[in-house]
């Protein structure tokens, strides 16, 4: 699995909570424990929470791709989430347990508390998520793949509601495409040209 240094290029948008903002977290939220490969979010998945770490790491993954990849490891005092969370949408990515975790685990309206009640926090996290909406939008997640002709009257239905539900997607356009390697990938899911369009989730399932 491929591993990206996000934090790196983006160091304001993985930032530390003191153990003072720790603490303020633990007055709102309840502390919950997984195991090592235990799923804390699954991409798809609406009203996912935000997980404050207390101990261990949680890796962030996009698995939309040819290749599954580590986008971040978060560690301790540090946070999951980004604008998805505040808007209500389907998260993007995974967020996987590595090792032992003990997590705080706050709901949308523990942490609209939180934004509403703790400016300080609130604008750390809020700053936070911005930038990670920024990063993610420069690593090109693939999303949600749609592949069909662009003269197809289903594929306008299938890419029109994943974009009015603001759910991230690639559009390979098999009419005008014919370089890109479709059929290569359509031979990758065992999919024939007949069969389009196809919708797929990197390589976990196909519709």
């Amino acid at each position: 699995m491929r591993s990206l240094n996000l934090k790196e290029r983006y160091p304001s948008a993985f930032p530390k909570l003191t153990r003072a903002q720790l603490k303020a977290v633990a007055e709102v939220a309840q502390c919950r424990t997984y195991h090592d490969g235990d799923i804390l979010i699954k991409a798809g998945a609406k009203d996912f929470k935000c997980d404050v770490i207390q101990k261990g790491e949680v890796e962030i993954i996009d698995s939309t791709g040819d290749e599954p990849r580590v986008i971040v490891t978060h560690e301790a005092r540090e946070f999951t989430g980004d604008l998805t969370n505040l808007a209500g949408r389907a998260s993007n990515v995974d967020a996987i347990a590595k090792g032992t975790v003990e997590v705080y685990e706050i709901c949308n309206s523990e942490l609209e508390k939180i934004i509403s009640t703790n400016p300080e926090l609130s604008d750390i996290m809020l700053n936070a998520f911005s930038e990670r909406s920024v990063a993610l939008r420069e690593l090109h997640i693939t999303g949600i793949r749609v592949i069909g002709p662009q003269s197809s009257k289903d594929t306008f239905r299938i890419r029109d509601f994943l974009a009015r539900n603001r759910i991230l997607f690639t559009w390979i356009d098999s009419e005008n495409d014919k370089g890109s390697g479709i059929e290569e990938l359509l031979h990758h899911f065992g999919a024939e040209e007949k069969d389009l369009p196809v919708v797929a989730y990197g390589n976990e399932w196909l519709l």
